[in-house]
């Protein structure tokens, strides 16, 4: 949502993988050693981007951290603010050092009772596979490299093919869908949000995907001299990581 439009602001995924990281930059790295990640604030809660997870996620090889942000539904979001200056600073302490990306999500409005629905699906597929030889073509190209390099394993590699594009094994077309519902009204002094939502994601890599169900309740009461505003956010997100194993025998 922010990618190239506020200046000084660099915004780049930092992983292919369904729910995966990203990095936000403000002015670029202020440390060496320790983050570099901006302060979020969402309906004035600070909250820690820390990883939910320590290492890599998993403990398993190539997988990365989820995402904390992944928690909130972009359907709710009504404002994003990016606090860049010493304006940061001089509000949020050393916390805001790299930067404050503040979230303002949907408020109710005085009025009847609204209800909004939006579904979405979408699919995902590799841009481009590389160019591999079949079978056949593979052996005679070897064959080819040992002749000439007077080899003996010439006749046993002769009889050895396995015509298996190992691209199309591990790789599949992804469907992307999403359900977001909410209502929203009140009176003058009474005004409330709510909404729900599910996405699920699968991913072009097979044994990846992730899924969300999401609930948000806002609430605001004033009557007098007495406000009162009530932000209520739950999610649950899953992250599929599954290993595979491939056996392979050569006959």
């Amino acid at each position: 949502m922010l990618q190239g439009k506020v200046a000084g602001v660099r915004i780049s995924q930092t992983s292919g993988q369904p729910g995966g990281g990203v990095s936000i930059r403000i002015r670029g790295n202020s440390s060496l050693n320790t983050g570099n990640e901006p302060l979020y604030v969402i309906d004035g809660m600070p909250i820690d981007n820390a990883p939910l997870l320590s290492g890599n996620g998993a403990n398993i090889p190539g997988s990365t951290a989820p995402n904390p942000l992944n928690t909130i539904n972009p359907q709710d979001i009504e404002s994003v603010q990016v606090l860049k200056d010493a304006s940061a600073t001089a509000i949020y302490g050393s916390r805001g050092a790299n930067g404050v990306v503040i979230i303002t999500t949907k408020q109710g409005a005085k009025g009847k009772l609204k209800i909004d629905y939006s579904t979405s699906l979408g699919f995902q597929k590799i841009a481009r596979k590389i160019d591999l030889l079949n079978a056949d073509q593979y052996v005679s190209h070897v064959g080819d490299i040992l002749t000439q390099s007077g080899s003996s394993l010439l006749s046993e590699f002769s009889n050895t093919s396995v015509n298996t594009d190992w691209q199309d094994e591990i790789y599949e077309s992804a469907t992307m869908t999403q359900h977001n519902i909410s209502l929203s009204g009140g009176r003058e002094e009474n005004k409330f949000y709510s909404s729900f939502n599910y996405t699920n994601q699968d991913g072009i890599l097979k044994g990846s995907g992730f899924s969300r169900f999401g609930g948000r309740l806002n609430w605001n009461y004033k009557k007098d001299k007495f406000a009162f505003t009530a932000n209520l956010n739950t999610s649950m997100t899953e992250d599929d990581i599954r290993l595979m194993v491939v056996e392979v025998t050569l006959i």
